[in-house]
């Protein structure tokens, strides 16, 4: 059973994994990009801030980075969310589903959500980035969003982006994508997004958006989630993500620890509908 990675104390991008520090604020020119992990044992962000900090430091006039989730990254052991693994009134909610401007806040997750959305929402784009312990399919990654393609940012920074597969899903009023229509989700199995190859995705993206480099056009394969699988429908750990399943559609984050492992998920996956290609 894959589990999710735990930092290593030697590993040189540790602190910035644990939240230490939370920010790093300094970009001064346009575009203005910022990388956020929203989840504590999602190390992609934090990893790429430590890339630009030794490798690229150019790119720091253009990018800052936060860490949306200091105490759950800070707790030891880590936690996706704060104390994810308590059963009764304390337990915190996930990040990335606390965005509901229409409640008063009352998780730790969600008055961090209310204070993060301004500053959110004054970059010229928002990258949200996440790691799972699922294949993500044959390419090992893929982007999401919850806006339609007709977005300006969205196009763009799927045209910079060098993957071929983006994720469409239905807006909740939960997610950070939903009110944040700059942001785009990137998933990367999480092995994967430790590799200098992982990681060169990313700045490669930012290259091309700071006007380093310049795009090259090809075919993006955009599924379009329906809805989510129920347990009582589970298709089996080992049904391909991105690929066409006996049940008629195409699951996405569909593997042996992922929803399937936590409680407050009434399903284990995705499950897209709908295919098509488009070239950006």
């Amino acid at each position: 059973m894959s589990k999710y990675i735990i930092p290593n104390p030697k590993d040189p991008a540790y602190q910035l994994m644990i939240g230490n520090p939370p920010e790093i604020i300094g970009a001064t020119k346009s575009p203005q990009i910022l990388l956020i992990g929203l989840h504590g044992t999602e190390h992609l962000a934090a990893r790429v801030a430590y890339h630009l900090q030794t490798e690229r430091q150019d790119l720091l006039k253009y990018v800052n980075y936060i860490c949306g989730n200091p105490r759950a990254a800070a707790s030891v052991p880590q936690q996706r969310y704060t104390n994810e693994h308590k059963h009764n009134g304390e337990r915190g909610t996930d990040l990335n589903r606390s965005f509901n401007i229409a409640e008063k806040p009352k998780t730790y997750e969600e008055k961090r959500a209310a204070e993060l959305l301004d500053r959110l929402l004054s970059y010229d784009y928002v990258f949200d980035l996440h790691t799972t312990t699922t294949s993500a399919g044959s390419s090992k990654r893929f982007s999401i969003t919850t806006q339609l393609l007709n977005v300006p940012q969205i196009r763009t920074i799927i045209a910079a982006s060098p993957m071929e597969r983006v994720v469409v899903i239905p807006k909740s009023g939960n997610y950070m994508t939903d009110l944040v229509p700059q942001a785009m989700a990137f998933e990367f199995n999480q092995e994967y997004a430790r590799t200098p190859k992982g990681i060169g995705e990313i700045v490669s993206t930012l290259d091309i958006l700071v006007g380093n480099k310049k795009p090259i056009p090809k075919p993006r394969e955009i599924f379009y989630v329906e809805r989510p699988i129920p347990q009582t429908e589970d298709p089996g750990i080992n049904t391909p993500n991105f690929e066409l399943c006996k049940d008629g559609y195409y699951p996405v984050l569909l593997g042996d620890n992922s929803y399937r492992k936590d409680p407050t998920k009434p399903y284990v996956g995705w499950a897209a509908t709908k295919k098509e290609i488009i070239v950006l």
